[in-house]
C-alpha cells in the first residue's frame, strides 16, 4: 500500500465530498453511518478512534450551524475521508482480517494531519460551548473523546 495511491483515492472523493458536504441531510447520512460503523470496528481503528469522533463531531457541528468557523478545504476532506472509510472495497478492503482497516485509519491519519489546526480550533470551541445537556450529541458513542 503506497501512501500515493492513497492521496489519488482520497482526492477522486473530494468532488463527491464537496457535493454531500453542502446538503445537510446527506452530510448527516454519512455522519451516522461513519459512526455506526467505526462502533463496530472500534478494535480495528483504537489508534484513530479520538481523532475520528473529534473529525465526526466538527462535522456535525457544522452539519447543524453550531459551528461555521472552519474553512470549507477542511470539511471537504474530512467529508472525502468518512467516504473513503465507507468504502468497503477501498485500496484494501475491509472484509481482510487483520489489515483491511489499514488504509482506513491511513487516509485518516493523513486528513487529520492536513486539517490539525482547524481541528484543535474546533475543540477549543467545543470546550466553551459544550454543556452536559449536549452530551447525547456525540454523533460516535456516549463516551467524550479525549482532549
Amino acid at each position: 500500500m503506497k501512501i500515493g495511491n492513497l492521496i489519488h483515492a482520497l482526492e477522486q472523493m473530494k468532488q463527491r465530498a464537496e457535493i454531500i458536504a453542502g446538503e445537510e441531510p446527506r452530510l448527516e447520512h454519512l455522519i451516522r453511518e461513519t459512526a455506526r460503523k467505526a462502533r463496530r470496528h472500534r478494535e480495528a481503528l483504537h489508534k484513530m478512534w479520538d481523532n475520528l469522533q473529534w473529525l465526526l463531531r466538527m462535522l456535525d457541528a457544522f452539519r447543524k450551524r453550531r459551528y461555521r468557523e472552519v474553512p470549507w478545504r477542511a470539511i471537504v476532506y474530512g467529508t472525502a475521508a468518512l467516504l473513503y472509510f465507507l468504502n468497503p472495497l477501498d485500496l484494501v478492503p475491509d472484509f481482510l482480517t487483520g489489515i483491511g482497516f489499514v488504509d482506513d485509519a491511513t487516509v485518516l491519519a493523513l486528513v487529520v494531519k492536513a486539517i490539525h489546526d482547524e481541528l484543535e480550533r474546533f475543540k477549543r470551541w467545543y470546550g466553551t460551548h459544550h454543556t452536559p445537556s449536549t452530551t447525547s450529541e456525540n454523533v460516535t458513542s456516549q463516551e467524550q473523546p479525549s482532549r
